[in-house]
């Protein structure tokens, strides 16, 4: 989904924020990419019944210059336009605008409204880069890391104490 929203004018902090305020929707990440992908290609509507629906409920995924709102504001519009719809109306809405399976990004997106999306980028901010280092170097990954630089650090040695002059030098000789 980094793709298409990064090729359409999504930021990545908004982008996200969007990603981690929905993600226990998901199964995997691939699963949310998948669907995150399809809601973003379908906020132009990709059908007449579609373009239809997004009308009848006043949903403006973008300003009058024709630029993509922020996916905080999306999800505003998507919290409010839905709001007084029954259930059944609201999932068909959904379900005619941007599929089954963007569907799950809209319903996401949806139940955060703005302040949702908001208050995620907010923490994701908080995060210095010490810590999100820190967490990088955790468990498995981390210790393979630290053991490739740990190798590295030796070859560095090795050559600058001159032990491979010394042996290039013999194996000439």
């Amino acid at each position: 989904a980094g793709g298409v929203a990064g090729g359409i004018g999504v930021d990545f902090e908004d982008f996200n924020a969007a990603i981690a305020a929905t993600s226990s929707l998901f199964a995997s990440g691939s699963d949310a990419g998948t669907s995150y992908k399809s809601f973003l290609q379908r906020l132009v509507p990709a059908s007449g019944p579609a373009a239809e629906k997004i009308r009848e409920l006043n949903l403006e995924f973008f300003d009058a210059q024709g630029n993509m709102r922020s996916m905080a504001e999306i999800a505003e519009t998507l919290k409010v336009g839905m709001a007084d719809l029954s259930d059944e109306a609201r999932n068909d809405a959904l379900s005619t605008i941007f599929g089954t399976d963007a569907m799950r990004a809209a319903i996401g997106l949806m139940n955060q409204g703005a302040d949702g999306i908001n208050r995620v980028r907010t923490e994701i901010s908080k995060a210095s880069a010490t810590e999100q280092a820190a967490a990088r170097m955790e468990g498995l990954n981390g210790a393979v890391v630290q053991l490739r630089s740990a190798f590295e650090a030796l070859q560095i040695a090795i050559a600058e104490a001159g032990l491979i002059q010394l042996a290039t030098d013999g194996v000439k000789w």
